[in-house]
């Protein structure tokens, strides 16, 4: 008996610990390293380097640090065997790096490797166990004028201003002496809708420098009366005396505010009972490109909510303003009578449904006034989870349930 009731126990235990890695959002390590990622820029000098591995599950630890990449050979590791004790919380180790002069301009990493090995067998038995990398970067600059930059836009609804900007980073050594240029704004047919130039100036009037390794922000704001798809270009010219004129090009795509699918409504044509009806279903969507993947169902219910018939709707493009679409849904086991007809229709995160109270008789279906329309999230993930959750949850309960009656 003793050894049922252990044994359900121990099944209960497993399946609350399976729930809270279902609901779990947060991966948790055992082992960590400090910092993940560093950047210096290139020179020749001697960089000692001190990280740290962090331990969080308070256990002995064997680790071996390595070095790899096109630069690793450039590396010294001082102790590359650490033995970590359960009562250490963490432990530095530390790295030389010498980088030799004319390395190949452009940033390159170095992959620090911390692996756990069974001390038990030796340093080469790594395979299957945990590691952990950080990464080292080197900015080793350009010869001449060179920069790069990135794009961000922050964009949420046609009612706040979209907000653009552009970091550029001089990566040469050479100083950039002036930046102009466009930024422009096209829709989904590549039509431009706003456009602003580019000119930079101190506070004296003078053209913005930005010296070697330094960097210079440009930020636009602006507004769009029209939700949908678009793309912000920035056409950057930088320029030095000595070196003439460079250029950046940059893109970034982005949506303002949210597309929208109605149903407008729904008939069938030259219809009898017991055959196969052709539904034919309006909508519109208010979005400036096809929405791609569109599809669902058309169910009859009838007066006792029990489904008589359900046909698919294939998957299809939905374009901007009107659209139909057509399901084909077999009557044969419907009678005559009062019937509630749903459409559902899952168009990327959402879904949306629109019922008609209707009427089908021998050789028409009379499909009556819309009931409201409702638009929700389709989050297919979560319903998941949730739905393996509760059955883990039941499981539980029940062999709970169980204990108590078997040891009253």
């Amino acid at each position: 008996m003793r050894k049922n009731k252990t044994q359900n126990t121990y099944y209960i235990q497993i399946m609350i610990s399976v729930i809270i890695i279902l609901l779990a959002t947060v991966e948790v390590h055992a082992l960590g390293i400090s910092p993940s990622k560093k950047i210096i820029d290139y020179d020749t000098e001697e960089h000692i380097i001190t990280s740290s591995i962090i331990n969080n599950e308070a256990r002995d630890i064997a680790i071996k640090i390595s070095a790899s990449g096109s630069l690793s050979k450039y590396v010294i590791i001082s102790e590359p065997v650490l033995m970590i004790r359960s009562d250490e919380s963490e432990k530095e180790f530390t790295y030389i790096v010498q980088l030799p002069e004319n390395v190949d301009p452009g940033p390159k990493t170095i992959y620090i490797t911390a692996s756990e090995f069974n001390s038990a067998v030796g340093e080469n038995s790594v395979g299957g166990l945990l590691s952990l990398t950080q990464q080292l970067q080197i900015n080793i600059p350009y010869t001449g004028l060179y920069a790069e930059s990135y794009l961000l836009v922050d964009a949420t609804t046609i009612n706040t201003p979209v907000n653009t900007m552009i970091e550029i980073n001089n990566m040469g050594d050479q100083t950039i002496q002036s930046i102009s240029g466009t930024l422009n704004i096209n829709d989904a047919s590549n039509r431009t809708v706003f456009t602003k130039k580019i000119n930079e100036y101190d506070e004296y009037g003078n053209n913005i420098q930005i010296y070697p390794k330094s960097s210079f922000k440009i930020e636009e704001s602006f507004n769009l009366k029209e939700a949908g798809s678009y793309t912000a270009q920035y056409d950057i010219v930088y320029n030095n005396t000595d070196y003439g004129n460079k250029s950046l090009v940059l893109k970034k795509d982005f949506d303002v505010g949210d597309y929208n699918i109605t149903v407008l409504g729904a008939d069938v044509k030259n219809f009898k009972l017991g055959t196969i009806a052709k539904f034919n279903i309006d909508l519109t969507a208010k979005w400036n490109r096809p929405i791609n993947d569109v599809y669902g169902t058309i169910t009859i219910k009838d007066k006792n909510n029990a489904t008589v018939g359900q046909a698919n709707i294939t998957k299809t493009v939905i374009n901007p303003n009107a659209n139909s679409l057509t399901a084909y849904l077999d009557t044969a086991n419907i009678k005559s009578g009062e019937y509630l007809i749903g459409i559902k229709l899952y168009a990327g995160n959402k879904i949306i449904t629109q019922d008609y109270p209707s009427i089908i008789k021998e050789d028409k279906i009379d499909i009556g006034i819309a009931k409201e329309t409702a638009t929700t999230k389709n989050s297919h993930t979560l319903a998941i989870v949730l739905a393996i959750s509760v059955i883990f949850i039941t499981i539980a309960l029940l062999l709970l349930i169980k204990n108590k009656k078997l040891y009253k």
